[in-house]
């Protein structure tokens, strides 16, 4: 890859994790549920938002009254076996995260987009989803080779990086605690895409100036909270951006959300015809 084009990557990688960024701070300060696909509650109130934070899950630290949700951003990501690939970097800091004390309630989220690898976007989440639902009983579910694979190199990462951190082998039950924390989130929350004009559809409910204008606003504080490895709360956030909005009301909070929602369904059912049309022919 040519230095311009591996600059170009990195720019595109910083645009997305501060797009995240600033769907939480839209989050905030709509105090809309609109984004459970990004390991929120529902009806979880964001108390603080922590970025390029001290913990081993560093890209974005969300505190809630139902649990801290750490985020990891990857605009695209495989799904490599490889020790010095980006996903056993990402599986590095989860075992990390666990290993300085996580609490029942939280969870470890890798948020991509859709340019990322069908076994990540797929059949990781398929995975994790299925841990979530049957933690006791997922390992009977039938897998595909692919899903097969995709297992294999999440567990066998999971017990490498433990061992190095840990200095022990990992048990079954330390194991199944790590997946079931595990959460894969897609959003195409680039410029131009459904969700982004969805979200600037809400933001333009309450916004005293251009929806446009206040959503690149909050990806701009996203950035420069991000340079200053700072963090903000309502109060902050309302101080910083507080003149540029007004209140909004509880059928404009609805109307966002299912339309929000509709959106993000789309997104979902267009990944699962995607991947199903390129499916491994045994």
């Amino acid at each position: 890859m040519s230095s311009n084009a591996g600059g170009a990557a990195t720019n595109a990688g910083i645009d997305f994790q501060q797009r995240v960024s600033a769907l939480f701070l839209t989050h905030m300060m709509m105090e809309v549920v609109f984004i459970d696909d990004l390991g929120m509650e529902r009806n979880a109130n964001i108390k603080s938002i922590h970025f390029e934070s001290s913990e081993a899950i560093d890209d974005l630290v969300v505190k809630t009254d139902l649990g801290i949700v750490y985020i990891q951003a990857k605009r695209s990501i495989s799904c490599s076996a490889g020790e010095d690939s980006e996903f056993s970097k990402v599986i590095k800091q989860f075992v990390a995260q666990y290993l300085k004390g996580a609490e029942e309630r939280d969870k470890f989220v890798l948020v991509t987009t859709s340019k990322a690898s069908s076994k990540i976007t797929r059949d990781l989440r398929k995975i994790s989803e299925s841990i979530k639902s049957n933690d006791t009983g997922f390992t009977q579910n039938p897998l595909n080779q692919s899903e097969e694979s995709v297992f294999d190199t999440l567990t066998s990462m999971i017990a490498l990086h433990y061992l190095k951190q840990a200095g022990k082998e990992i048990d079954e039950v330390v194991k199944l605690d790590i997946l079931k924390k595990i959460y894969v989130s897609v959003i195409d929350i680039e410029a131009g895409m459904p969700l982004e004009k969805a979200v600037i559809s809400l933001i333009s409910s309450k916004s005293k100036v251009s929806p446009e204008l206040l959503w690149s606003t909050l990806i701009s504080l996203g950035l420069s909270l991000s340079k200053d490895r700072s963090s903000i709360n309502k109060n902050g956030l309302e101080s910083r951006i507080g003149r540029f909005v007004d209140n909004i009301s509880g059928s404009q909070k609805n109307s966002a959300k299912k339309e929000i929602l509709e959106i993000q369904t789309k997104n979902a059912l267009s990944l699962w015809k995607r991947s199903s049309s390129c499916q491994i022919i045994y």
